[in-house]
């Protein structure tokens, strides 16, 4: 995968608090249970030899996701996915709710009380989503653009990981992925959406 970096992304601290403002900070901020708790939610074994993409949206509304990326020999995509249940609450919340009867929760105990469905999907070379997915060999991410902070915002997280790459940048965007300038957020938005609708085919 070929990325052209320009800068090196600042004001993280600040993104990460606009973000968990526009989750209800009223009742909940603690923005590093909830993302120690994602990191055991969405944990997994990296195949030896093998690179991978993953794509990772928190902070969101509609529910966390993780996508592992791995591309097979024959150009088709395996995709590793990890998602919060249609009818259940997304994480922030879940977290939010479990910790008010017990301040000191663990990130262990937390994640074992959340449910996240785990499926593989298989895209097939030359299908609309395998398009898609080849694109990410030609995203151009670009960091000096203007340092705003959206309250109402997600976290769009991608890591790169092989035996020469180990990459992990994340990005404040809208939720609505399509609003966003950045190539790389309405990308993984148009991924989101269309392993969504992979998932209720099955």
């Amino acid at each position: 995968m070929r990325f052209r970096f320009y800068a090196v992304l600042a004001l993280f601290g600040l993104f990460a608090f606009g973000i968990a403002k526009g989750q209800d900070a009223s009742a909940f901020a603690d923005t590093k249970l909830y993302d120690a708790v994602l990191d055991r939610l969405f944990q997994h074994d990296v195949r030896p030899g093998s690179s991978e993409i993953q794509l990772r949206y928190a902070y969101c509304d509609k529910g966390e996701m993780q996508i592992v990326i791995h591309k097979l020999r024959n150009s088709d995509f395996s995709l590793e996915v990890w998602y919060v249940a249609a009818d259940s609450p997304n994480v922030w919340k879940q977290v939010a709710e479990l910790v008010k009867p017990n301040r000191t929760m663990s990130p262990e105990s937390a994640a074992n009380l959340i449910k996240i469905n785990h499926k593989t999907v298989v895209a097939r070379n030359g299908t609309s989503l395998g398009a898609l997915l080849d694109k990410a060999d030609s995203l151009s991410i670009s960091l000096l653009n203007p340092s705003t902070v959206t309250l109402d915002g997600m976290a769009y997280t991608i890591s790169i990981r092989s035996i020469s790459e180990d990459a992990s940048l994340t990005f404040q965007g809208p939720q609505q992925s399509e609003q966003s300038n950045s190539q790389l957020i309405r990308w993984m938005g148009q991924v989101r959406l269309s392993v969504e609708s992979e998932i209720k085919r099955k």
